[in-house]
């Protein structure tokens, strides 16, 4: 190297871009500590990000909860060490100093895999009612303990685990954390940015959890201001409660609330009473057990920037018969994802279909687990042309109403088919269910695929199916697409195969066949299956002609993994 390179080195990365480098890592836990051992700027920068979810995922391994427990105790002083050693009952070894102070880089608290990693390390048998108060007692001390050191919290999950355990006097031994009661909670709470609260039990028979949830709700109205995702489930809920309003408060009080759930069982009144709450900034909602759409509409015109809105469980109750849709104000959203809907066709038609004339053009994404019936299909291309994500069951019966509606949705770049029972029975679960279930699929004739394959857009490029295929129908199939698709994928729904078994032996070999004639096609995704699916010979052609060939993932319901983001390939 000359004289002058060496006056000139290369430029170097500040510290700022390269902790920005290693943030979006943040989920690689794996390379984070591969990078922890480079030199002491990429230890100082990896540490808080090792340290600021410990408890996102359970602790299976007595180990590593140990090794994590020890860690914080470490940082802890002497005097508390002492005061958990005896109220615990258990003895700590000396530890030395400790290099970071990890306490303060926590960010994320999950009470149930906190509780789990803790007891993991204590091994405190709970088979009575003795030892289960003294591990919740433990656990709420050690908590209290821990919180003394934190900064502050980004995510806040508290959950009530289930037992069956009660005291003398006949009440449920709550293990609900006493969260409000900790010393430093509202300067812990400031920065909160996402809270989900779980409680299972039915508050109302147990006055202990609800003076703590109340005191808790009041804590976080207290001191949180700009939380941007707000999770509630608490089945049994009552709308007499004290908690409602102060869940409308907590609401009503976020100056940038983003995302709501409500993922209790409970009226539609108390949906609705929280709804009325929101701001009007909202891009996502989701509700379970909605039961009538009329005291929801208008909340969801006045969420003008609610781009999701997903339906759970819906159980409408509405008279049709009462609602003119031509007088209904619009509603905004850009998709629209509805599970698990308990009523029959007519229903199936009016609610649904309500829904997509009130978001018109304004729908981008689809994705119903229903069989989708003719009416809807004519909705879909009399009000919604601007679709370009559509995820739905089909029957043998409905297939041809499919057919001709995918002809006017030119925009549909995303599309997933899964086929189901041809029975028009709205009661079809079959594509949750497994093998066990006895489950019968009507193979499709020759004539109804060239007619799907025909009618595929030309925007089309990601094809997802879930069909009960043989070698001559899939083959029949891809010799029909016209489209230049980019991305095929083959799932298994519920854990059943879907597929043949004389196509196991042909299915890459015919899709190599496709790859051959379509030059833009990159990615396939594989049903789940044991290795010797594959002819090896095949599997060399397949790769030769594939550049990505991945396992498609457990598909449970009819939509896509990107679906929160559409165009995600």
């Amino acid at each position: 190297m000359s004289v002058k390179n060496l006056r000139n080195p290369l430029p170097m990365l500040t510290s700022d871009c390269i902790a920005d480098i290693l943030n979006q890592l943040k989920n690689d836990r794996t390379t984070l500590y591969s990078c922890l051992l480079t030199n002491r700027l990429f230890c100082r920068l990896v540490v808080p990000l090792l340290w600021s979810r410990p408890f996102e995922h359970i602790i299976s391994e007595k180990k590593a909860a140990t090794s994590i427990i020890h860690s914080y105790l470490s940082c802890l002083t002497h005097d508390e060490r002492q005061m958990l050693s005896k109220k615990l009952k258990h003895w700590f070894p000396p530890f030395p100093t400790p290099l970071f102070d990890y306490p303060k880089y926590l960010r994320a608290f999950d009470s149930r895999n906190f509780r789990q990693t803790v007891q993991k390390w204590w091994a405190v048998p709970f088979d009575n009612v003795q030892s289960l108060k003294r591990v919740i007692e433990g656990i709420e001390l050690f908590s209290n303990v821990l919180l003394n050191h934190i900064h502050g919290l980004g995510l806040l999950k508290l959950e009530q685990e289930y037992n069956n355990y009660f005291d003398e006097e006949g009440n449920l031994i709550c293990s609900f954390p006493n969260f409000a009661s900790y010393v430093r909670a509202g300067q812990v709470l400031n920065n909160l940015r996402k809270f989900e609260l779980t409680y299972w039990i039915e508050i109302a028979n147990n006055n202990v959890t609800e003076e703590k949830m109340i005191n808790l709700l009041n804590k976080v109205i207290e001191s949180s201001t700009f939380i941007k995702q707000i999770t509630i489930n608490i089945p049994c809920l009552l709308e007499t409660q004290p908690i409602v309003p102060l869940l409308c408060k907590l609401i009503n009080r976020q100056h940038n609330l983003e995302t709501l759930e409500f993922d209790g069982r409970w009226d539609s009144s108390i949906s609705n009473t929280l709804c009325l709450s929101i701001h009007s900034h909202l891009k996502y909602l989701r509700i379970n057990n909605l039961s009538t759409i009329t005291e929801l509409l208008p909340i969801l015109n006045s969420l003008t920037y609610l781009e999701t809105l997903v339906l759970w469980k819906p159980q409408i109750i509405d008279d049709f018969t009462k609602i003119n849709a031509d007088t209904l104000p619009p509603i905004f959203i850009k998709k629209l994802l509805i599970y698990e809907i308990g009523s029959d066709r007519k229903i199936l038609d009016n609610f649904v279909g309500l829904l997509l004339r009130l978001a018109n053009r304004n729908l981008k994404v689809f994705s119903l687990q229903e069989c989708i019936t003719p009416k809807l299909c004519k909705i879909l291309v009399e009000y919604c042309r601007n679709l370009t994500h559509l995820s739905t069951l089909i029957n043998t019966v409905d297939l041809s109403s499919l057919c001709t509606t995918l002809r006017y949705l030119p925009s549909i770049e995303h599309l997933i088919i899964v086929q189901t029972c041809s029975s028009s029975s709205s009661r079809q679960r079959s594509w949750m269910a497994s093998n066990s279930c006895g489950i019968t699929r009507h193979s499709w004739e020759t004539k109804s695929l060239k007619n799907l394959a025909s009618s595929f857009p030309p925007c089309l490029k990601y094809l997802g199916m879930c069909i009960n295929f043989s070698v001559t129908q899939l083959k029949i199939l891809l010799q029909n697409i016209d489209v230049p698709i980019c991305m095929m994928e083959f799932y298994n729904f519920g854990g059943e195969m879907m597929m043949d078994k004389t196509l196991e032996l042909h299915f890459l070999r015919l899709m190599a066949e496709y790859a051959g004639r379509n030059p833009g096609f990159c990615v396939l995704g594989l049903p789940e299956s044991p290795e010797a699916w594959y002819d090896a010979d095949f599997w060399k052609l397949a790769k030769d002609s594939i550049p990505v060939i991945k396992k498609s993932e457990l598909l449970y319901y009819p939509v896509y993994n990107g679906m929160i983001n559409p165009g995600h390939y």
